[in-house]
């Protein structure tokens, strides 16, 4: 008891005096009132300083049951914000499982596809093989050879406007008028050697619901007959020229997931037509796929003595594609050739020179409520030493 009446070091007179008295009040202890008046000198008589002393226990009861309460909000405050937090990251767990969950569908497609490839490649080639034919005309060495951009062919999409009418069977026949034409002018030129450059786009795909319901034939149907007509262009050509080398870029309608954000690098149908061809064209002695260097989406080639590069376009500007390759390959392009904007156009930065491939589709629905249209064409030039000595626009009615 005598420890409790003793005032704290760093007690102060007003705590110290209002601990005694509810102390007192509280029954810890037994000194009477007189006495607790006498000892904290206090200048009131007894029952006043009794009356003051029941009071400031019901005041000291009030708040500290608002500090409990208080503390209490506090905590349950702080389990609210948890639960939320819970409730977002199973939110993130579930668009992340179902992302997964489409991926998964999407590749279990392509092995469906691998699948259809192989069972359709086995049977072609059996019914209808490529043969080595070593009657193709030989020129004499002129030192000209040939680019053919092949671009934005958008197979399996029908489209009939005021600006265009467009199918699989309309395709077949463009095809088959602009391999003519580059026989045609490869005979004019005495070309020996022909690079057939696949822009991208070969497919009409899925990335627009316009688009989806303009196509025709599916995914894995747009991607077998696109295949195999354009392993028969090749086939054919291979005949009338010495040498072929192909090579070939991914476009933005050739993505295996409509949208952008959702495809990795190899997300993109080209890789199996790419496949597909190869396998058809293997055979053939005059002709090579040429695999990029750099990046599948990126051709760096030496024509003619020419740096030439060549990229689908949906990742390039026309106005800033020429510095920002020549940055990420380490090297000055003489040329750049593009597809993607459905129009034929050229432009130059210093000494390098850009050139856009028009479409071999035209212009369909999508393109027509942007207000784009261009008439369908593809482009072929001639380059020597010195350059590009001339530009086909090759119309394809």
């Amino acid at each position: 008891m005598e420890d409790i009446l003793k005032k704290k070091e760093d007690e102060s007179l007003v705590d110290y005096r209002i601990r005694i008295r509810l102390a007192k009040v509280n029954k810890e202890i037994d000194l009477d009132w007189g006495e607790i008046v006498e000892l904290l000198g206090l200048e009131c008589s007894p029952d006043h300083c009794r009356k003051v002393s029941y009071g400031l226990k019901e005041a000291f009861d009030y708040l500290n049951s608002k500090v409990q309460d208080n503390s209490a909000q506090e905590e349950i405050d702080k389990i609210n914000e948890k639960i939320l937090e819970l409730k977002k990251i199973k939110v993130q767990l579930s668009d992340e499982r179902s992302l997964v969950n489409k991926k998964i569908r999407e590749y279990s497609r392509i092995d469906n596809i691998i699948d259809l490839f192989n069972n359709k490649i086995d049977d072609i080639s059996l019914h209808k093989p490529f043969l080595n034919d070593s009657s193709y005309k030989c020129y004499e060495s002129s030192n000209q050879e040939a680019i053919m951009l092949i671009s934005d062919i958008h197979y399996g999409l029908e489209t009939i406007n005021a600006f265009n009418r467009y199918n699989s069977e309309i395709f077949k026949i463009r095809i088959q008028y602009l391999k003519d034409k580059i026989i045609e002018y490869s005979k004019l030129h005495k070309i020996n050697r022909l690079h057939i450059m696949l822009l991208g786009d070969l497919i009409s795909g899925h990335i627009h619901n316009s688009i989806r319901l303009e196509n025709r034939e599916n995914i894995v149907e747009q991607i077998i007959e696109v295949s195999e007509i354009l392993s028969e262009f090749i086939y054919e050509l291979s005949k009338e020229i010495d040498k072929i080398i192909v090579y070939s870029v991914g476009g933005n309608h050739d993505r295996v997931l409509p949208k952008k954000d959702e495809n990795l690098d190899k997300d993109n149908f080209t890789l199996l037509i790419d496949e597909y061809i190869k396998l058809r064209i293997k055979s053939l002695d005059n002709v090579i796929f040429q695999e990029n260097i750099y990046d599948n989406d990126i051709i760096v080639t030496r024509i003619c003595g020419n740096t030439c590069f060549a990229v689908h376009g949906d990742k390039d500007k026309m106005s800033t594609a020429i510095p920002k390759l020549t940055s990420l390959i380490k090297s000055i392009p003489d040329y750049i050739f593009i597809a993607h904007l459905h129009n034929c156009k050229e432009d130059s930065y210093g000494e390098s020179e850009i050139i856009v491939n028009g479409s071999f589709s035209g212009t369909d629905t999508y393109a027509k409520n942007l207000r784009l249209s261009s008439y369908a064409m593809q482009k072929l030039m001639i380059f020597n030493d010195d350059g590009r000595l001339c530009t086909y626009n090759i119309k394809l009615k």
